[in-house]
């Protein structure tokens, strides 16, 4: 009960003896670029996909990630030797994945806790004073306002926004968006410290500002820990596609060159630090 149609439809045409239901398997993130480098072990076995970085499926990545594999091992055997291609391959889907499967997991946990039950909890409407939030709740239920609406949702909802005058910034940008995405900034950090360029070029289609500003508790920003990581694609990328700002300091007072040089980072990653610089 409660759910809006043709959810109920579907379920009353599915027959009962097609539904199938199995337990959900999940592994830790298996990082064997850093066990390679750590050990100098080398093996012609490569494995990927599931086998790799088995997910929840409540992110809807598992076959995603799977399928962007194939191609990614393809492009490094045509760029270098084979034990080459396997480690630098491997470097990029750790980085590429690991954030994935914790984002999976955490979606998992939440979505089978008691927080999914609190709107308090999950959803915040962005323009709107967070004391008014369930009272505009409370109002579009009552003139069932409900995911039913589809592409229309959004439109239906600023018109009760409006008439109840909660904001007026409302009209500027209104918006919903769950809980997990509200800290925009933390997870952009976390792409960063992970090399997760993929996840960083996707979010700078519609958030680059946030990404030049993110930084975490000790004012170290993108590229700090594009460095910190030794990520050379990442620190380009954020230099010559987004115009980073080289010289940005953290709390410390330090640059992100000034971090590659206390850490002994890659020569190429200085080089480039200290071109812009200037």
């Amino acid at each position: 009960d409660g759910w809006h149609e043709p959810v109920t439809k579907l379920l009353a045409a599915t027959p009962s003896e097609t539904v199938w239901g199995t337990g959900l398997r999940e592994r830790n993130p298996i990082d064997t670029y850093a066990f390679r480098k750590e050990t100098n072990y080398f093996s012609r076995i490569l494995v990927l996909g599931d086998a790799k970085h088995a997910m929840s499926p409540f992110k809807g990545q598992g076959a995603n990630q799977a399928l962007a594999d194939a191609p990614l091992l393809a492009s490094k055997l045509c760029q270098s030797s084979f034990s080459s291609a396997i480690r630098n391959f491997e470097r990029e889907m750790v980085g590429r994945t690991r954030i994935k499967v914790e984002s999976s997991r955490e979606s998992a946990s939440l979505l089978h806790s008691p927080e999914v039950f609190d709107d308090n909890q999950l959803v915040e409407f962005v323009g709107v004073p967070k004391q008014q939030e369930l009272a505009l709740l409370k109002e579009l239920r009552a003139r069932n306002i409900t995911a039913n609406l589809g592409k229309d949702l959004d439109s239906f909802v600023l018109a009760v926004v409006r008439e109840m005058n909660l904001s007026g910034s409302a009209d500027e940008g209104y918006t919903v968006k769950d809980k997990s995405e509200c800290n925009l900034g933390a997870k952009i950090i976390k792409c960063a410290s992970m090399g997760d360029l993929e996840s960083l070029r996707e979010i700078s289609t519609k958030h680059a500002k946030v990404i030049l500003t993110a930084q975490n508790d000790k004012g170290q920003n993108c590229l700090h820990m594009a460095v910190l990581g030794n990520f050379f694609q990442l620190v380009s990328w954020l230099i010559f596609e987004l115009k980073f700002d080289v010289a940005k300091t953290d709390n410390e007072g330090c640059s992100p060159l000034d971090t590659a040089l206390s850490m002994s980072k890659s020569s190429n990653i200085v080089s480039l630090l200290r071109v812009n610089i200037q």
